[in-house]
Protein backbone atom coordinates (compact mmCIF):
# COMPACT_ATOMS: atom_id res chain seq x y z
CA UNK A 1 0.00 0.00 0.00
CA UNK A 2 1.31 3.42 -0.89
CA UNK A 3 2.31 5.26 2.27
CA UNK A 4 0.38 8.35 1.21
CA UNK A 5 -2.88 6.52 0.42
CA UNK A 6 -4.33 6.74 3.98
CA UNK A 7 -3.58 10.49 3.97
CA UNK A 8 -5.31 10.89 0.59
CA UNK A 9 -8.34 8.96 1.87
CA UNK A 10 -8.45 11.12 5.00
CA UNK A 11 -8.32 14.28 2.88
CA UNK A 12 -11.18 13.02 0.69
CA UNK A 13 -13.27 12.13 3.76
CA UNK A 14 -12.69 15.60 5.23
CA UNK A 15 -13.79 17.20 1.97
CA UNK A 16 -16.73 14.97 1.03
CA UNK A 17 -18.38 14.08 4.35
CA UNK A 18 -19.22 17.71 5.31
CA UNK A 19 -20.81 18.27 1.88
CA UNK A 20 -22.88 15.10 2.25
CA UNK A 21 -23.90 16.05 5.79
CA UNK A 22 -24.91 19.53 4.65
CA UNK A 23 -27.20 18.00 2.00
CA UNK A 24 -28.64 15.56 4.54
CA UNK A 25 -29.24 18.31 7.11
CA UNK A 26 -30.93 20.53 4.53
CA UNK A 27 -33.20 17.70 3.44
CA UNK A 28 -33.97 16.64 7.02
CA UNK A 29 -34.85 20.24 7.85
CA UNK A 30 -37.12 20.39 4.81
CA UNK A 31 -38.71 17.05 5.67
CA UNK A 32 -39.20 18.15 9.25
CA UNK A 33 -41.74 20.59 7.88
CA UNK A 34 -39.57 23.59 8.59
CA UNK A 35 -40.97 23.52 12.12
CA UNK A 36 -37.85 21.92 13.54
CA UNK A 37 -34.34 23.33 13.59
CA UNK A 38 -31.31 21.18 12.76
CA UNK A 39 -30.32 20.95 16.47
CA UNK A 40 -33.88 19.85 17.29
CA UNK A 41 -33.74 17.17 14.59
CA UNK A 42 -30.31 16.05 15.79
CA UNK A 43 -31.75 15.84 19.31
CA UNK A 44 -34.59 13.63 18.09
CA UNK A 45 -32.11 11.38 16.28
CA UNK A 46 -29.92 11.10 19.37
CA UNK A 47 -32.87 10.32 21.64
CA UNK A 48 -34.13 7.75 19.15
CA UNK A 49 -30.75 6.00 19.35
CA UNK A 50 -30.31 6.52 23.11
CA UNK A 51 -33.71 6.58 24.83
CA UNK A 52 -33.44 7.68 28.43
CA UNK A 53 -30.33 9.76 27.79
CA UNK A 54 -29.69 12.71 30.07
CA UNK A 55 -29.65 16.38 29.17
CA UNK A 56 -25.89 16.36 29.79
CA UNK A 57 -25.48 13.46 27.33
CA UNK A 58 -27.43 15.38 24.71
CA UNK A 59 -25.47 18.60 25.30
CA UNK A 60 -22.19 16.74 24.88
CA UNK A 61 -23.25 15.14 21.59
CA UNK A 62 -24.55 18.44 20.20
CA UNK A 63 -21.44 20.29 21.37
CA UNK A 64 -23.54 22.70 23.42
CA UNK A 65 -23.73 23.85 27.01
CA UNK A 66 -26.38 22.21 29.16
CA UNK A 67 -28.49 25.41 29.25
CA UNK A 68 -28.44 25.57 25.43
CA UNK A 69 -29.45 21.91 25.18
CA UNK A 70 -32.20 22.60 27.72
CA UNK A 71 -33.59 25.34 25.45
CA UNK A 72 -33.79 22.81 22.60
CA UNK A 73 -35.49 20.23 24.83
CA UNK A 74 -37.88 22.86 26.16
CA UNK A 75 -39.01 23.59 22.59
CA UNK A 76 -39.39 19.86 21.85
CA UNK A 77 -41.36 19.38 25.08
CA UNK A 78 -43.72 22.20 24.10
CA UNK A 79 -44.34 20.44 20.75
CA UNK A 80 -44.98 17.16 22.59
CA UNK A 81 -42.12 15.45 20.75
CA UNK A 82 -40.09 14.58 23.85
CA UNK A 83 -40.84 13.60 27.43
CA UNK A 84 -38.64 14.14 30.43
CA UNK A 85 -38.68 12.03 33.53
CA UNK A 86 -36.94 12.92 36.77
CA UNK A 87 -35.01 10.19 38.51
CA UNK A 88 -36.65 9.08 41.76
CA UNK A 89 -33.14 8.90 43.29
CA UNK A 90 -31.64 12.17 41.99
CA UNK A 91 -33.94 14.97 40.86
CA UNK A 92 -31.11 16.59 38.98
CA UNK A 93 -30.96 13.53 36.72
CA UNK A 94 -33.53 13.71 33.92
CA UNK A 95 -34.19 10.97 31.37
CA UNK A 96 -35.33 12.09 27.93
CA UNK A 97 -37.41 10.04 25.51
CA UNK A 98 -39.22 10.58 22.25
CA UNK A 99 -43.00 10.59 22.28
CA UNK A 100 -44.90 8.66 19.64
CA UNK A 101 -45.36 11.94 17.79
CA UNK A 102 -41.62 12.68 17.99
CA UNK A 103 -40.83 9.19 16.70
CA UNK A 104 -43.33 9.63 13.85
CA UNK A 105 -41.91 12.99 12.77
CA UNK A 106 -38.37 11.64 12.90
CA UNK A 107 -39.28 8.49 10.95
CA UNK A 108 -41.06 10.55 8.30
CA UNK A 109 -38.10 12.91 7.95
CA UNK A 110 -35.63 10.01 7.79
CA UNK A 111 -37.67 8.07 5.24
CA UNK A 112 -38.18 11.07 2.99
CA UNK A 113 -34.53 12.05 3.29
CA UNK A 114 -33.49 8.51 2.40
CA UNK A 115 -35.75 8.68 -0.67
CA UNK A 116 -34.03 11.92 -1.68
CA UNK A 117 -30.60 10.30 -1.32
CA UNK A 118 -31.79 7.32 -3.38
CA UNK A 119 -32.73 9.73 -6.17
CA UNK A 120 -29.24 11.23 -6.09
CA UNK A 121 -27.57 7.81 -6.15
CA UNK A 122 -29.88 6.42 -8.82
CA UNK A 123 -27.69 7.74 -11.64
CA UNK A 124 -24.73 5.62 -10.53
CA UNK A 125 -24.04 2.20 -12.01
CA UNK A 126 -24.38 -1.00 -10.01
CA UNK A 127 -20.57 -1.45 -9.78
CA UNK A 128 -20.22 2.15 -8.52
CA UNK A 129 -22.92 1.61 -5.92
CA UNK A 130 -21.35 -1.69 -4.86
CA UNK A 131 -18.00 0.09 -4.38
CA UNK A 132 -19.60 2.85 -2.32
CA UNK A 133 -21.49 0.33 -0.19
CA UNK A 134 -18.31 -1.67 0.44
CA UNK A 135 -16.44 1.51 1.36
CA UNK A 136 -19.08 2.40 3.94
CA UNK A 137 -18.91 -1.09 5.41
CA UNK A 138 -15.15 -0.71 5.81
CA UNK A 139 -15.51 2.79 7.28
CA UNK A 140 -18.05 1.49 9.77
CA UNK A 141 -15.48 -0.97 11.15
CA UNK A 142 -12.93 1.84 11.48
CA UNK A 143 -15.15 4.50 13.06
CA UNK A 144 -17.99 2.70 14.88
CA UNK A 145 -16.94 1.18 18.13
Amino acid sequence: MAADLPRQCARELLEVVPVIMQAIRAEMRRQGGGELSVPQLRSLIFLSNYPGASLTDLAEVLGLTTPSAFAIIKALLSKDLVTREESPVDRRRVSLRLTEQGEAILNRARGNTQDCIVQRLDSLSEPELTTIYAAFEHLRTVFVQ
